[in-house]
């Protein structure tokens, strides 16, 4: 008689056995080191927040979490990577907007979809910021789109590659002040601030993480917070929409540990509960406060799962309506 896998299930006693046998496995899991991919280079803000999480989470879990970056593509190449591993809980994923949700929306040739991946907690969000380098002839927002208006193409805006958050809110700021500017793809955050400094590229959306130390040292000139509300860490700077020229500008980035689709549910709780316990860390916590991003109080898989389901949704909406570069 043929065995299929339905009646080998249906056949209690080895149906217990593969119960007991993925049972145990949650009990011993983790027995070796644990691989947390990041899709952004070393030296990135995303490769920062996921430093800072892994010592914390190897602290919880009892074993090391190495991080391994996997740049290029928007993130994509990370996470098909992530996707395509062994779902057993030693390989995680360190995501955030731009590779989960909005490289899939923006390149269909992507391979996935925000809902490919399975997530296990949100643990930073972080806003973004329009900033220039100190040679831009315009101190704050009209000024520079008066001079965007009259300059069609005639200044460079680096984000962190085509897909991103940052290009899309580059497009939607260009769309709303009604000018053009020469969109400059870059692999990552970290070579933008260098490039911003010596003059390469005249403008940059960055997270506020990634624009703080340019800040801080006034490196840069900032033109505006991406959100309605001002940053409480910045609450000297406006945001983009306090002028006249621009208005209805929200966007934010936020990062989470996601692992592969079939991931036990065992231990996707198990490490749902060292996530919580990360983002309840002080240490943790103050690490992404001196970076400018916040930390949520309480995370879980099914509200992070809802979070992510409203984002694709909203932009799908804004990258259907736009005409992107």
């Amino acid at each position: 008689m043929k065995l299929t896998l339905r009646s080998f299930l249906s056949t209690p006693l080895l149906f217990g056995t593969v119960l007991f046998s993925l049972s145990a496995f949650a009990q011993t899991y983790p027995e070796r080191s644990i691989t947390m991919i990041v899709p952004f280079p070393a030296g990135a803000a995303t490769d920062a927040a996921a430093r800072a999480l892994a010592p914390v989470l190897a602290s919880e879990l009892g074993q090391s979490v190495v991080v391994q970056n996997v740049p290029g593509a928007s993130g994509m190449i990370a996470v098909r990577k992530s996707i395509a591993s062994a779902p057993d809980g030693y390989t995680l994923h360190f995501g955030t907007t731009n590779d989960i949700v909005l490289a899939p929306i923006i390149n269909p040739t992507a391979g996935y979809t925000a809902g490919d991946v399975m997530p296990v907690g949100k643990t930073f969000a972080t806003n973004l910021m329009l900033v220039g380098n100190l040679d831009v002839p315009a101190n704050n927002i009209d000024e520079l789109t008066d001079l965007l208006r009259r300059n069609p193409n005639g200044f460079s805006l680096a984000h962190p590659g085509v897909g991103t958050v940052q290009h899309l809110a580059g497009v939607a700021i260009a769309s709303a002040g009604g000018f053009n500017w020469l969109n400059v793809p870059y692999k990552g955050s970290a070579p933008i601030g260098a490039d911003l400094m010596a003059g390469h590229v005249n403008l940059a959306i960055m997270t506020l993480s990634s624009a703080a130390p340019l800040l801080q040292t006034g490196r840069v000139k900032p033109f505006g917070v991406l959100r309605h509300e001002r940053d409480p860490a910045y609450p000297l700077i406006p945001t983009i929409n306090e002028g006249n020229s621009i208005s209805g500008i929200q966007f934010e980035q936020w990062g989470g540990v996601f692992v592969p689709p079939k991931t036990p549910p065992a231990v996707v709780q198990k490490l749902e509960a060292a996530v919580q316990a990360a983002i309840r860390n002080p240490q943790f916590r103050e690490s992404q406060a001196v970076a400018s991003a916040s930390t949520p109080a309480a995370t879980d898989t099914q509200s992070f799962a809802k979070e992510m389901k409203a984002d694709d949704s909203t932009y799908r909406g804004i990258a259907g309506s736009l005409k992107l570069q």
